[in-house]
């Protein structure tokens, strides 16, 4: 059987996207999942959204504003963010997560999301 190679959306969805991920989960995930660098050493932070891939994917499809070549979510996501510690040597990369709630995703998009940017924390608005 012949694997056929990822299109850019299969591969974020892969790296970025688990609905069902927990900080203490980042060192199995990242192996589970083969999350690599570009040549094939551990990767130093890879960041997973919390969600459902529908509802990343509609930042691309009118749940987002464009700036600066980017695409901002409007809703808030929570998110997983895994660091490189310890063993870093493929394919024994160990990893520590952090859970990051009420987050802004930036994208990169071509229709579906094909480039995680980073999430950022807005800061709270107070209405007096």
């Amino acid at each position: 059987m012949k694997i056929l190679p990822e299109t850019p959306y299969e591969k974020f969805k892969r790296q970025h996207i688990d609905n069902n991920m927990t900080a203490n989960k980042c060192t199995a995930v990242m192996h589970q999942k083969r999350i690599y660098s570009y040549d094939r050493s551990c990767k130093k932070i890879n960041t997973f959204i919390l969600a459902a891939a529908r509802d990343v994917k509609s930042i691309c499809q009118g749940q987002g504003s464009e700036r600066d070549g980017r695409t901002f979510s409007e809703n808030r996501f929570s998110a997983v963010v895994c660091r490189l510690t310890g063993r870093n040597t493929t394919p024994m990369c160990d990893y520590e997560g952090t859970l990051y709630t009420n987050r802004t995703i930036v994208v990169d998009c071509h229709g579906l999301p094909v480039h995680f940017e980073r999430s950022i924390q807005l800061p709270k608005v107070f209405n007096y």
